[in-house]
């Protein structure tokens, strides 16, 4: 691996046996190797069973399944009996702080769309993932790649088959802390049967790479790097001691290199003038020296700060330097430099590596002119790096017979159970007795073999011993070497791991592993057996810290008229290396299809700022055919020699002006809530969406005069937009003392009398409250009191409950009569809306008490699930609350500011619909689905629902001028249907990623694909009415193959109607190639699409339809989006 700035003296050990690092424990396998965690002999070994204790009613057992796997073997099932209640059961088993990569299993779940696995972290923190399965009687794999799934979520790019996550305990903060400490697996309630049960099998997991100890490497690392007149040293006189004066500069050797020239002035004062160096920059395991050549006429001395990973500070003063006019060499070690004078960190006086940052200063003593110049060139690190082990070249378990042919033995060499041993018998011991592998192949550099080791010999003394050793072979097949890798000899206490690090001499090509037997007698047993390329992890942090873009609107919402540009601000730690610094960038959409080739712009010479390199770029994006209302991404990625590419990206969309903004605010059955209702973009953002009532924080004080505030009420009424406002009933309810009934009465009036003019204006009493009992009872006068309050200033303001779940208790107590409308928030899947809703209007029912029923917040858990997922629950959830009779929703939340970027993915920022890292906001895909959702049902009421065969929901809603919208979509899996509108001439479609088209049919007769993904249909028809059957339609586009296809090429057919009419169009993602192959049986068009060569694209969306639909002919709009695997 090449790193940047790196000296030749690298330092190595020699060639031949490194180190032999022997592991012992209880774990059999390799640091890297796979860990199972089902022994498919004994599968409950090391597995517990819990009924879920905190919901009390469940049963269960854990057991084996005899001969329940494909090959025979047993499996582990649960059982669970939730006859008489219970939440869930679950399988635990404990782990000895693993490092996990990867985790992955095959599960059968008969009666389970879905089940959920728990993580412990190091902190303590518990990680709940609830992942989708199918509901079938055959094995399928599960795969969850922790890493990917941490890094990925809240991007487009997150795993699909999340359903839920949810952290608690620990770190608290829902980031992975490795090493794992135990997985769950849980089978929960739920279904139409109470007894219900799941099987695994072949439960892995795949570590984290750990270093190879014995094995670190040390690499020198030029620190005086000068690249285009910048460089990372920064210049100090001493400020806290006035008078110095002094500066840094560079100058140019004769060989083209450059030199740092110190200078100091303490003439007029001051104590120092320093040149000061951060390092934690490198990602070394610990620094062994620094080096460097100085030269003075006149300093004969400096001080030397080094700073450690504790945020210690060692310091030298005095540190001698030879003022003769000539280079000297100065070495600086900082384990024998620690011990002097130091303070902060761990302030013990010895050495923790890695450093964090070294100083050296010229002092007012250094020279006795006060003057004193410091000439410094070749400044090295000499870093120490942790080495990892890369895939084998060789990867043996000896789980077959008989060993590959070409493996050459000599004497008793066979396999059983599973492993390879060497016998042989003290009458047969001058005989020869080996095992030599079939050549590999190998380059120059570090390798590790692995194996496990076990042995059972008559040594008398160490010669009598079992050899390990590889030789080293040209091309050619000419020996180069025979690196010893081990010796064992006498007898092991059961098995050990061997991790030996060996070093391949120049000019070899292959390698034969052999082991043998010397002198003694007795056996040899090895297994898992591997030989690894060994790799150092990367040396330094990357130069990019931040890559930035805005364009000409807020939230990255563009109107049409706006230039589609995009503004590129990259922020770099160090100057970016090359002779002109570029980067690639590429629009997308939501399925990763790049909407043009990726192209490549010019970066030129940063500006300086805040110690940072700042390279700014302009992209233009009005050459790209961008539709009108659609989400895509903007992605950009910038190289750097040697380093790995540092990637960004954010969404974007041009937009029209929001429809319902020419309405009255309440006349659009929609309200914004946020985490911090007073962030001016959150208002903005609000009413470019088209929301009409904006959430605000009122209130007032609760000592007198109670002197209200309204924050950011005057941008409300600039744009025009109603308001809902809490009150500090919110404060009562959170057990707060401060508020007399006297406080509230007298706060809320004036409240009123300061701002109830401006309308229209929604009192919303109190937010999520608990208790039970007199806490009940106080917060109920609280509302009272605010109720009473308004309905005596103005009894058209309309008051609304705080948001609680239907609860009994605070209708038997009253709280009913003190509001005009209910109040709720929920965070789970629709139907839990309805449900909501549903009993909601028993208890007002029971209590005599209907009214209104609003949510001020609908929302998702949607922590580690794709934004394709929260996009399509929008749609779901605001169709099934107006069809239960809700009256007015909000989606939670907008934004929240996250100004260094750390917040992304966490359990907060997944609720957000724009992406606020750098407060860069930008949509997500759920923003522009939120866009569509409060649009296209607008001051439409619903109408009515139907729920057809197989999961196919259609959601009707109509306003006063018979414009008509319908929500659809399907339950699971995907159905292309014949729609039939009659007097429906023409219809507009609106995707889940906002892309629209227009379906056109005299007849109004429409064939449409729908699935999971709600579509948006709208139209003008007067008297519309739901369709009374959904059946298939004649055409349908499949794949014939259902597993995730390869991007070299894709197969699709068009089956139902063999007159298929080629005057449809088939139109794949931008830029694929598209042939058109004979029909195979049962096909009546059959196609191959290719992708552009190093596509990104992870969704491939293929729609079939007619570009000019015949005159009186039904029109077609197929769509097929197949997910694309890596090849």
């Amino acid at each position: 691996m090449n790193f940047p700035f790196l000296r030749t003296n690298t330092a190595l050990p020699g060639i031949g046996l490194a180190v032999a690092c022997l592991l012992f424990g209880s774990s059999d396998t390799p640091a890297d190797e796979p860990i199972s965690l089902i022994d498919s002999t004994d599968p409950t070994a090391g597995w517990s069973f819990d009924n879920g204790r905190e919901f009390p009613g469940a049963t269960g057992e854990l057991l084996a399944a005899p001969g329940a796997g494909p090959r025979g073997e047993d499996a582990l099932k649960i059982v669970g009996d939730f006859t008489n209640g219970g939440g869930y059961v679950q399988a635990m088993r404990r782990l000895d702080e693993v490092s996990v990569r990867e985790l992955s299993f095959f599960a059968k779940a008969e009666e389970a769309s879905q089940f959920t696995l728990r993580l412990g972290d190091a902190s303590g923190q518990t990680h709940q993932i609830v992942l989708s399965i199918d509901p079938t009687a055959e094995w399928q794999q599960v795969s969850l790649p922790l890493k990917t799934f941490f890094a990925e979520r809240g991007k487009s790019g997150a795993l699909t088959h999340i359903v839920r996550y949810e952290s608690w305990g620990g770190a608290k903060d829902g980031n992975w802390h490795g090493p794992a400490t135990y997985v769950c697996l849980l089978l929960s309630k739920g279904g139409e049967n109470a007894v219900r049960s799941l099987w695994f099998r072949d439960l892995v997991i795949q570590p984290e790479p750990r270093p190879v100890a014995g094995a670190e490497v040390s690499e020198n690392v030029q620190l005086d790097e000068v690249a285009n007149g910048f460089h990372d040293w920064r210049f100090s006189r001493g400020q806290e001691f006035p008078g110095a004066s002094g500066g840094l500069t560079t100058e140019t050797n004769e060989d083209g290199s450059s030199r740092f020239v110190l200078r100091g002035d303490f003439t007029g004062g001051g104590a120092y003038c320093a040149m000061v160096r951060k390092l934690d920059d490198f990602q070394a395991a610990d620094l062994g020296a620094i080096r460097f050549e100085a030269r003075s006429e006149n300093a004969k001395s400096i001080t030397v700060q080094l700073s450690d990973s504790t945020g210690q500070t060692h310091q030298r003063r005095g540190f001698p330097i030879v003022a003769d006019g000539n280079w000297h060499e100065v070495k600086i070690e900082p384990e024998s430099f620690a011990g002097g004078e130091h303070w902060g960190g761990a302030n013990d006086g010895h050495w923790h590596g890695p450093a964090s940052g070294m100083v050296l200063s010229v002092t007012n003593g250094s020279a006795e002119s006060k003057q004193p110049v410091l000439e410094l060139k070749n400044i090295d690190a000499e870093m120490t790096l942790p080495v990892f082990s890369q895939e084998p070249v060789l990867m043996e378990r000896f789980e077959t017979e008989a060993l590959p042919s070409d493996w050459a033995t000599e004497g008793n060499v066979s396999i059983a159970s599973g492993t390879l041993e060497i016998a042989r018998t003290i009458d047969d011991r001058e005989k020869p007795a080996s095992v030599t592998t079939a050549p590999i192949p190998l380059e120059p550099g570090r390798w590790l073999v692995r194996l496990r080791f076990r042995a059972d010999l008559e040594s008398p003394d160490n010669s009598y011993q079992a050899a390990i050793s590889l030789r080293c072979d040209d091309a050619a097949g000419h020996e180069l070497a025979s690196l010893p890798v081990a010796e064992r000899h006498g007898r092991t206490d059961g098995w050990e791991i061997l991790e030996i690090p060996i070093d391949a001499p120049t000019g070899v090509a292959t390698g034969r592993l052999r082991v043998e037997l010397k002198k003694t007698w007795g056996t040899v047993a090895f297994d898992d057996l591997s030989i690894s390329p060994l790799s150092p992890a990367p040396l330094r942090v990357a130069r990019v810290e931040r890559l930035l873009f805005s364009t000409a609107q807020l939230g990255n919402l563009l109107y049409p008229e706006d230039p589609r540009k995009v503004v590129i601000e990259l922020i770099c730690r160090k100057p970016l290396t090359g002779k002109s610094p570029a980067l690639t960038w590429s629009l997308r959409d939501y399925w990763g299809a790049e909407q043009d080739a990726p192209s490549i712009i010019e970066l030129g010479n940063p500006e300086t700022r805040d110690g940072k390199f700042i390279y700014l770029a302009t992209v233009d994006l009005s050459g790209l055919p961008m539709e009108m209302g659609r989400y895509y991404e903007f992605h950009a990625e910038v190289n750097s020699e040697n380093e790995p590419a540092f990637a960004n990206h954010c969404g974007l969309a041009i937009l029209p002006e929001a429809p319902t903004n020419a309405y009255p605010p309440e006349a659009i059955p929609f309200t914004a809530r946020n985490w911090d209702n007073r962030i001016e973009e959150y208002i903005r953002l609000t009413h470019r969406l088209g929301i009409r009532i904006c959430g605000l924080w009122g209130g007032w004080s609760s000592k007198p005069p109670h002197e209200p505030h309204a924050p950011q009420l005057e941008l409300v009424r600039e744009l025009g937009m109603g308001w809902l406002t809490t009150t500090p009933a919110t404060q009562v309810e959170r057990g707060s003392e401060a508020w007399s009934e006297e406080a509230l009465r007298e706060g809320m009036k004036k409240f009123l009398e300061a701002y109830g003019d401006e309308r229209p204006l929604i009192i919303n009493l109190g937010n999520e409250p608990h208790g039970t009992g007199e806490v009940v009872k106080r917060n109920v006068a609280a509302y009272r009191a605010l109720y009473e309050t308004v309905k005596d200033f103005d009894p058209e303001i309309p008051v609304l409950a705080t948001s609680v779940e239907p609860n009994e208790e605070y209708f038997a107590n009253g709280y009913g009569e003190f509001c005009d409308a209910f109040d709720f928030h929920k965070y789970e899947d629709a139907e839990g809306v309805r449900g909501q809703i549903e009993a909601y209007r028993a208890l007002q029912k029971k209590y005599d008490c209907v009214k209104p029923i609003w949510s001020t917040e609908l929302g998702l858990n949607s922590q580690g699930m794709p934004r394709l997922r929260v996009a399509s629950e929008v749609h779901r959830k605001f169709a099934s609350f107006f069809a239960a009779g809700g009256e007015n929703v909000s989606w939670f939340g907008f934004l929240y500011p996250d100004p260094e970027g750390t917040s992304f993915g966490s359990s907060g920022d997944s609720h957000n619909v724009f992406d606020s890292r750098f407060r860069r906001y930008n949509p997500r895909l759920d923003a522009v689905a939120l866009y569509h959702a409060v649009n296209g049902i607008g001051a439409k009421r619903f109408v009515e629902e139907k729920l057809y065969r197989d999961g196919l929901h259609l959601f009707l809603f109509r306003d006063d001028e018979e414009r008509n919208l319908i929500i659809a979509w399907k339950e699971k899996s995907r159905a292309s249907v014949s729609l039939e509108l009659p007097e429906t001439h023409l219809m507009r479609a609106t995707l889940i990623d906002g892309r629209n088209f227009t379906l056109a049919s005299e007849k109004g007769h429409y064939e449409i694909t729908l699935d999971e993904n709600p579509i948006l249909l709208e139209f003008r028809t007067e008297n519309a009415r739901l369709p009374e059957t959904l059946p298939s339609s004649k055409l349908d586009l499949i794949s014939p193959l259902d597993t995730r296809q390869p991007r070299k090429a894709i197969d699709l057919a068009v089956v139902g109607d063999r007159n298929f009419d080629f005057s449809m169009k088939l139109e794949p993602p931008p830029g694929w190639k598209l042939e058109i192959l004979e029909p195979l049986a049962g096909m009546a068009a059959h196609f191959r699409a290719t992708p552009p060569a190093d596509s990104k694209v992870r969704v491939a969306e293929f729609f079939l339809h007619h570009p000019e639909p015949p005159s009186g002919s039904s029109d077609t709009r197929l769509t097929l989006r197949i997910p694309v695997s890596d090849l």
